[in-house]
């Protein structure tokens, strides 16, 4: 995958590229590919106004640690990323899509010159398609512009931790089929499975698919649930136009093995369309909340004890990597816990894969939340905030639902007041959360204020919304 670096000549871009034909590499690309672009990135300070003297980075990557802003020297700025990126001429009949897996905390993409998409969030991840704005057969300018500059229209608004700023994720190419599984779908791999009903016997739920191709065209879909141990336990085809809306494929699966801490069985579902596969891990589980405060998952009890994980690290910042992430389970395991809480946000892919995998429960945090020893403003009764809001509950709830492990969602932490505005749009996140995945528990933390905490745990409870 190395041809999708930058070249310093012609000469080198001609050989690879007769490389890969030789080795037969295009005729594999009737499935999607996955590129990583993490490598052989130039970045500079806005302010500078020319990449004459930029430095050479790799992803992840944010400003906030590099020795040349003085070290750990905190600043909010905006700052260009720019790399090229040569595109064969094979892949003219191939849609071509940039899935960033983080950007602290907005960022506007531009292909030669052209601006193809912005996002205004850094927990989550998005993507672009960008098939009508590359040249085949050259190289093609990247760049991306991010801000970590305080916003009244952008969560969290309130916070104590750094909004360092960078591309602190990693950074992919996507190849695909012109009818293929939609990757633009809130930042999703285009496929989302929906628990409804979970019991010893059975799991029913739905699998909904995004699609992305001629519209009206009508395509098979086919869904294929692979047990633990591999055997295709279910295998269902349907016919369907792609009309934008999502294709949703009804499930029952008989006597399915269910995901717990002490036994945390995934299962495998994998989405076919045309020559295109997509595969996701999940795992079946009912979770529940009695009146006594009890929590339970397919009927047992689970006493929580967990730690709160925060997204930086001495001396990278929030541009951690996989095996970061290894360490501080590792930690979390050896303390005897058996849960984490993202703070703020979620943290990447990876993390919850491997809560899933190791049985640990998962609280993912919605960027609604107050600084606990500041007096900052954590709500700005205005519709750009409400909307960033709910498009960034969007992307967490989805690009996080076919986690087992992940429990529960926290709509806000630590709040106070109690206007009529705040309390609305407290209400509309809840009833956005639970329409986004009804069988997860919805929770928040409470604020320190005893007249806010009973009016909040009333209206929670009341919706029969455990904590």
């Amino acid at each position: 995958n190395s041809y999708l670096c930058t070249y310093n000549s012609d000469l080198m871009r001609k050989f690879l590229v007769s490389i890969m034909l030789l080795l037969g590499v295009v005729t594999t690309l009737s499935a999607r590919e996955v590129y990583s672009l993490n490598n052989d990135w130039r970045f500079f300070y806005a302010d500078a106004n020319s990449s004459d003297n930029a430095l050479d980075v790799t992803l992840p990557h944010t400003w906030n640690i590099d020795a040349f802003v003085g070290g750990n020297t905190y600043c909010q700025t905006l700052a260009n990323y720019q790399r090229t990126l040569f595109i064969p001429n094979e892949w003219k009949s191939k849609r071509l899509f940039l899935r960033f897996r983080g950007v602290q905390n907005v960022a506007d993409v531009f292909i030669n010159g052209r601006h193809v998409g912005d996002h205004y969030g850094g927990y989550t991840a998005f993507t672009f398609e960008i098939t009508d704005n590359i040249s085949y057969g050259f190289n093609n300018s990247l760049l991306v512009a991010v801000s970590n500059t305080s916003r009244s229209d952008v969560l969290p608004t309130s916070v104590e931790e750094n909004i360092y700023g960078g591309i602190y994720r990693d950074v992919e190419l996507l190849v695909a089929e012109k009818t293929t599984i939609s990757p633009l779908y809130y930042g999703t791999d285009g496929v989302m499975v929906h628990q409804t009903d979970i019991t010893k016997e059975r799991a029913t739920g739905r699998v909904d698919v995004a699609l992305l191709g001629r519209k009206d065209a009508l395509q098979s879909v086919t869904v294929d649930f692979l047990a633990p141990d591999g055997y295709v336990s279910l295998s269902k085809s349907v016919k369907a136009k792609i009309d934008g809306n999502l294709v949703s494929v009804p499930f029952t699966i008989e006597n399915a093995e269910l995901w717990s801490p002490a036994h945390p069985r995934l299962y495998t579902v994998r989405v076919t369309v045309g020559d295109e596969v997509v595969e996701v891990k999940t795992g079946f589980r009912r979770l529940e909340v009695t009146p006594e405060k009890k929590f339970t998952i397919n009927g047992r009890r689970v006493r929580i004890r967990g730690v709160v994980l925060g997204h930086d690290k001495l001396p990278k910042g929030n541009a951690v990597s996989k095996a970061d992430v290894d360490a501080d389970l590792a930690l979390v395991r050896e303390l005897g816990a058996n849960a984490v809480r993202s703070a703020v946000g979620p943290h990447m892919q990876h993390l919850y894969s491997e809560c899933d995998k190791l049985g640990m429960v998962a609280w993912v945090d919605f960027p609604f939340v107050r600084a606990p020893f500041l007096s900052d403003i954590p709500y700005y009764s205005t519709a750009r905030f409400e909307e960033n809001g709910l498009r960034q509950l969007h992307e967490i709830v989805l690009q996080n639902i076919n986690h087992p492990s992940v429990a529960m969602w926290g709509v806000f932490s630590l709040l106070r007041g109690n206007s009529k505005q705040q309390m609305n749009y407290i209400r509309k996140l809840n009833s956005t959360a639970k329409k986004l995945d009804a069988t997860t528990v919805v929770a928040c933390e409470f604020a320190t204020d005893t007249g806010f905490l009973q009016f909040i745990h009333s209206f929670l409870c009341g919706l029969g919304t455990g904590i």
